[in-house]
């Protein structure tokens, strides 16, 4: 009885290990975060689908050009003062609001329908099964509502815009509720100035991390529930098939993540048994063989990809440089590094440093933070290696490009320009890496994180917009 009562008062007090988790769980739906992502994205999307300038989104005349062509409404934008041969960014839109022309511009003037074949650029439309098609077609729709509201440029690029961003913010809401760990990373990453800017573009990279989210939450909610079933296998198979044609080339490397789930799975459940020497020694001796094999399948497959980069040495000594030596160029250096969360554009949107650090910041408290959910080591490290692979594609993608006659541009063909979104979505990958159960790393998730990844969020997007506004207006 003495003992039955003093573990009523360990209970009482919450020591016992289920309690203090049942506990933790329902503190946990307090904070009710598809809300808190529904409310932020609305607030700050649909704000900055009309504050931002047009075409502050990387190529936005081809996202703009591409969209209207694959629903017939082919115009010549070059009636809008654009370059037939070099589309410019806000170039132009910088020009029109100097000279305090821009409302007329782009949202009076109509545009001026003509002929596909007649266009200067971009005159065909692409492949069905295409990315470039298939990932326009949401702003397609969106520009194609704007067009029967009002025939301007302007009009239609805000209502495909609003459109788009629709679209992904109740894409995204439903994942959350769905989502059995990782929705306060997943629900920060989509709330990044990065991201954010990108669903209110008509980019197709917006499309492409709806597929890629939808690959991540799939995965996540199979490791929580640890069977493998044939309604499992067939579901990541035509899931797989779905998304292909929708993902952008680096980020298909998330499909690799479907046959390491079941991998996972599978050693996670296998019964322990007791092992004897021979079967220790056999083990050990399988695990060798095996690692060989790999080791030598990666050194022929990966000579074969890298043969027109001077081969698989060549290729890792390039990659090397890229990450350990400092080539002086700070500009180049600080847009891929602020783009990653804090500014779609780099340096053009004038985002101060420290909204960067503030986004480093809350994804690494928030990864902490989160559910661990991952039972076998062998997620924890193939997930890690498939976080790296993302990070290094981008970089090996761009060895084809000479950007200039220095040492750097024929060694490296380094990323340039804006190319920091393409590492943004790499982040929910260190959910599978840091969600392990026996780490000892834990922060709860109470209410200073909450207003903190608030207050950051509203921040950082009003950073975005009045830095980017700030710069077209008075440089």
């Amino acid at each position: 009885m003495e003992y039955q009562g003093k573990l009523r008062r360990q209970n009482y007090l919450g020591l016992d290990a289920r309690r203090v988790g049942s506990r933790l769980d329902s503190k946990m739906k307090e904070y009710n975060i598809p809300k808190l992502f529904l409310i932020l994205s609305v607030i700050v999307g649909f704000t900055l689908s009309f504050a931002m300038p047009l075409f502050n989104e990387s190529d936005g005349q081809y996202h703009f050009v591409d969209s209207t062509n694959i629903v017939g409404l082919t115009n010549d934008i070059t009636y809008y003062g654009e370059s037939k041969a070099i589309w410019t960014g806000t170039a132009n839109v910088k020009d029109a609001i100097q000279s305090h022309d821009y409302f007329n511009r782009y949202f009076v003037q109509t545009i001026h329908k003509t002929e596909i074949q007649n266009l200067p650029r971009l005159n065909k439309i692409p492949p069905i099964l295409s990315y470039d098609y298939l990932g326009h077609l949401i702003p397609a729709v969106g520009v194609w509502l704007g067009y029967h509201i009002y025939p301007s440029m302007g009009v239609m690029i805000i209502v495909a815009r609003l459109f788009q961003s629709l679209v992904v913010i109740l894409f995204t809401f439903w994942i959350l509720k769905r989502l059995k760990a990782g929705q306060l990373l997943i629900a920060v990453i989509s709330l990044s100035p990065t991201m954010i800017n990108q669903m209110v573009s008509l980019s197709y990279d917006t499309t492409s991390w709806l597929f890629a989210l939808g690959i991540i939450a799939y995965s996540i909610n199979s490791l929580v529930k640890s069977k493998i079933s044939p309604r499992m296998i067939i579901e990541m198979i035509i899931i797989s098939l779905f998304s292909f044609y929708f993902l952008k080339t680096n980020l298909k490397l998330f499909l690799i993540l479907f046959p390491l789930v079941i991998i996972g799975i599978i050693f996670s459940n296998r019964k322990k048994e007791k092992l004897t020497q021979w079967k220790i020694a056999t083990s050990r001796v399988l695990i060798i063989v095996a690692i060989i094999s790999f080791l030598l399948v990666g050194v022929i497959v990966g000579e074969k990809i890298t043969g027109k980069y001077g081969g698989l040495l060549s290729a890792i000594g390039r990659l090397t440089l890229n990450f350990t030596y400092f080539w002086g160029d700070g500009p180049t250096l600080s847009r891929n590094i602020i783009q990653v969360f804090a500014a779609p554009r780099g340096i053009s949107n004038h985002v101060p440093m420290y909204a960067t650090a503030l986004w480093f910041v809350l994804v690494a408290l928030v990864l902490i933070s989160e559910k661990k959910f991952i039972k076998s080591r062998f997620i924890v490290g193939s997930s890690l290696v498939l976080f790296v692979l993302t990070i290094v594609a981008p970089y090996y993608g761009f060895f084809g490009a000479n950007y200039d006659s220095t040492l750097r541009g024929r060694v490296l063909g380094e990323i340039a320009e804006v190319q920091g979104r393409y590492f943004t979505p790499s982040a929910a990958l260190l959910l599978f890496s840091l969600g392990y159960e026996k780490l000892n790393l834990k922060l709860n998730q109470g209410k200073l994180l909450f207003y903190f990844t608030i207050a950051t969020v509203i921040l950082t997007n009003f950073l975005l917009a009045f830095g980017t506004w700030y710069s077209i207006i008075n440089t």
